[in-house]
């Protein structure tokens, strides 16, 4: 079960918590059976912290396998399928974390874990027939060109255990010097990649291995 906790102490939350609702809802009703959650999950809706994606006026990050958090722009209007898209997302990297308890210790393996949760809120997407996120249409929206050119401009950092992770992740525009969000654009395309070969969904493979997609990824000579 997916649990919704907004803390809404002075009614800063009012104006979104139908929306929020909703998403709860519609992700009770497809991702259990897709991912096989095994426990409990709490989302936390707050206005309390920082990480904004200013376009959908929300941020999320998953800490554990059973608890997500949202941080929302205070008094804004959410759309309830930019909750629901960011929520497939965050629920992939805990039902990993429920199954496998590999740790993200390169940028490489960092980047296929986002690709992993990216390419599952895509599949999410289009099997609920439901409009695509500001965060999704803007990294199926990137050229295969630009990037390979991002792939190019750091694959010298992929065995790194120590990275920036607000530049090559950065969640807001002109952070760094690559362009926005590059770690997902890269991680998306290599799990695409990977599913390419193996015939296989993002669904099926949230708790694979990441040295199975490396070396697949490897052999093909795609990194």
């Amino acid at each position: 079960m997916i649990n919704a906790l907004i803390s809404n102490p002075n009614h800063q939350l009012d104006s979104c918590t139908d929306s929020i609702h909703e998403a709860i809802s519609l992700a009770n009703k497809y991702a259990p059976r897709l991912l096989g959650i095994k426990k409990n999950i709490d989302v936390l809706f707050t206005d309390a912290f920082y990480g904004i994606i200013p376009e959908e006026n929300f941020g999320a990050y998953t800490h554990s396998s059973d608890f997500i958090k949202f941080t929302v722009k205070s008094n804004s209007r959410l759309e309830t399928y930019d909750i629901l898209n960011q929520l497939m997302h965050e629920l992939a990297h805990a039902v990993r974390w429920q199954s496998n308890n590999e740790y993200s210790d390169t940028l490489l393996k960092t980047l296929i874990f986002e690709g992993i949760a990216t390419a599952f809120s895509v599949e999410a997407q289009e099997k609920l027939n439901v409009p695509g996120d500001f965060f999704i249409k803007t990294i199926r929206n990137t050229s295969e060109k630009k990037i390979l050119e991002s792939l190019s401009a750091i694959s010298g950092e992929l065995s790194n255990s120590h990275f920036d992770d607000n530049r090559i992740f950065a969640y807001t525009p002109d952070s760094s010097d690559l362009p926005r969000w590059t770690g997902y654009k890269i991680g998306y395309y290599l799990v695409c990649r990977y599913l390419e070969l193996t015939n296989q969904k993002a669904s099926g493979i949230i708790n694979i291995k990441y040295q199975t997609i490396i070396d697949k990824l490897e052999a093909t000579k795609t990194i």
